[in-house]
């Protein structure tokens, strides 16, 4: 079964923000999304050229991309849990009108 969301996490190695991101989106994927949901943790120092066709040029930060619409984009630690599941309603909401 395909999940609805696909979560691209960026960080770079072990730091404390790529941490507190990592540790929120696992949250918000379990508590507020019922797993209904894939997501990929992508190190830049280990993987640049994915960060580079991505165009990612700051870290951490979370790809949005709903199997019903287009990619959001969400730049930082994602410590503000409740933005992250706005952008995450929005993203279901548009999906809803295309």
């Amino acid at each position: 079964m395909k999940s609805t969301y696909s979560l691209k996490l960026y960080i770079a190695s072990n730091t404390v923000n790529s941490q507190l991101a990592m540790n929120t989106l696992t949250e918000i994927c379990h508590e507020d999304l019922n797993d209904d949901c894939h997501i990929e943790i992508i190190d830049i120092l280990d993987n640049f050229e994915k960060a580079e066709t991505e165009k990612i040029v700051a870290i951490p930060t979370l790809l949005l991309q709903s199997a019903y619409s287009s990619q959001k984009r969400l730049v930082g630690n994602l410590s503000n849990r409740e933005q992250v599941l706005q952008e995450i309603k929005m993203l279901q909401k548009n999906a809803v009108y295309n």
